[in-house]
């Protein structure tokens, strides 16, 4: 299939022309090209201003959408994901047998309602992250901002070294983690073992206050809803359990 052009023009492209050019400053705007790229945005611009020439528009889309994913990319990173799972999305996951109902609700989960939270529940292996940060990149993919990623033991062990600088600090980092428009939450209770007072208070305030203000969360963990009240408080597993729970027991993801 050839390249598609336009030929700039007056009356009645005039319109399609000012789209090409409003698409031409968005990508330019971005500040994620390369020097080449930017060379050859910076010609088609003047070949549409100076109405002079054939603009290559399947070449200024391609530009487009490759701009649009970098910065996807960008907002995930910036949001705490980890490389090794920044391109996770829903176009690369595999829907196991048996599974294609739930999560095609888990696909339409927006946190809005009274289902704020999506619990992921599965053994190591079952694809609990990429689904969550599949959720994530769906959320950021239609421009809304305020997401962020996290671990749950990750983020135990920055809350004690925030309180370690001083009193308060460690409350303020709470908050910014409890006010995220949109929160992963990974590997809450990896392992199921012990868990101290304070951290089982801690992760109960975190729940409990995202609920009571109705933000939206993604949690996954290998462990079920009952034993997340014995180790952390039954008002948590209670919380969670109104909402979106999908369990995960097929092999290695």
């Amino acid at each position: 299939m050839g390249t598609r052009e336009a030929a700039v023009s007056t009356g009645a492209e005039t319109g399609a022309m000012d789209q090409l050019l409003d698409l031409a400053w968005q990508v330019y705007d971005s500040q994620l090209l390369t020097p080449l790229e930017r060379d050859w945005l910076e010609e088609t611009m003047a070949r549409v201003a100076a109405a002079i020439g054939p603009i290559d528009v399947e070449r200024l889309e391609s530009l487009a959408k490759e701009v649009r994913a970098r910065k996807v990319l960008a907002a995930l990173t910036d949001a705490g994901v980890p490389a090794r799972y920044a391109e996770c999305s829903w176009g690369t996951w595999s829907t196991p047998r048996g599974l294609a109902g739930i999560c095609r609700q888990l696909r339409r989960w927006s946190g809005a309602g009274q289902e704020t939270t999506a619990l992921l529940v599965g053994p190591t292996g079952t694809g609990k992250t990429h689904l969550a940060v599949a959720t994530m990149r769906r959320w950021v993919e239609a421009g809304r901002g305020g997401a962020m990623f996290v671990s749950a033991g990750d983020l135990l062990r920055r809350l004690k070294a925030a309180m370690d600088g001083g009193p308060g600090a460690g409350e303020t980092e709470l908050l910014r983690v409890a006010r995220a428009r949109l929160l992963a939450l990974d590997d809450l209770l990896a392992g199921g073992g012990r868990v101290t007072t304070w951290a089982a208070e801690t992760l109960s305030y975190l729940i409990c206050q995202r609920y009571a203000e109705k933000l939206p969360t993604v949690i996954t963990t290998n462990v079920g809803l009952a034993q997340i009240g014995e180790l952390v408080d039954t008002r948590v597993s209670s919380r969670l359990g109104e909402g979106m729970v999908v369990e995960l027991e097929t092999g290695d993801h």
